[in-house]
């Protein structure tokens, strides 16, 4: 079982309610939530302060959807469904831990999802580096060719330490070969940008 956001937040309720019907405010989910798995509900850009908005507000309401949960004026309480299925999560994590070791923070995970979609990691995938384009490169660091220097600088910046983050987990190592791949490829253009804030045909 890997502990999705929405397992995260039952594993929350059922410990604040002690796995009764308990209703539990919307507020102390989320700073229990942070308290317990504090890379993952933090807030972006603010590692010491909880993210009480859609990391936590969104999943609730999907979980009361499927079933696991009674949601009425911000409060939460677990459904029969729900208490199964948070026993099982409890369970998974008195074996593992419940700690949030080798998960990666939630800004690095969102750019990671971006990533796998770009059209530079399927050609760098696929054995067809050479195919890959400056569109591509800037496409991958979330820029276009007319970016500001400061904000290219900035998305670069992110992009390495994306990279690095990604080096720690198997699945995503490919990301860190991409982006080495990438910064060398393009390394004069990138000089070049960094210098002048333009690209070398603006």
């Amino acid at each position: 079982m890997v502990l999705s956001t929405s397992n995260m937040l039952l594993s929350i309720i059922y410990d604040l309610s002690k796995g009764t019907a308990k209703k539990i405010r919307f507020e102390d989910i989320a700073v229990a939530a942070f308290k317990k798995y504090p890379a993952h509900f933090a807030l972006k850009g603010y590692a010491e302060y909880p993210d009480s908005g859609d990391a936590v507000h969104r999943p609730l309401y999907s979980l009361k959807k499927q079933g696991f949960l009674v949601a009425q004026q911000k409060y939460f309480s677990l459904t029969e469904s729900g208490k199964v299925l948070a026993e099982k999560i409890a369970g998974y994590e008195q074996k593992h831990g419940a700690e949030d070791k080798g998960r990666l923070s939630r800004d690095v995970q969102n750019e990671i999802n971006r990533v796998t979609g770009s059209e530079a990691l399927k050609l760098f995938a696929s054995g067809l580096k050479d195919k890959i384009l400056d569109t591509d490169f800037y496409s991958y660091l979330g820029t276009t060719v007319r970016t500001e220097r400061s904000d290219f600088i900035a998305r670069l910046n992110t992009m390495t330490r994306v990279a690095e983050e990604a080096k720690k987990i198997k699945e995503y190592e490919i990301v860190y070969e991409l982006d080495k791949f990438l910064v060398e490829k393009f390394k004069p253009e990138i000089e070049y940008k960094k210098a002048h804030g333009r690209k070398f045909d603006d």
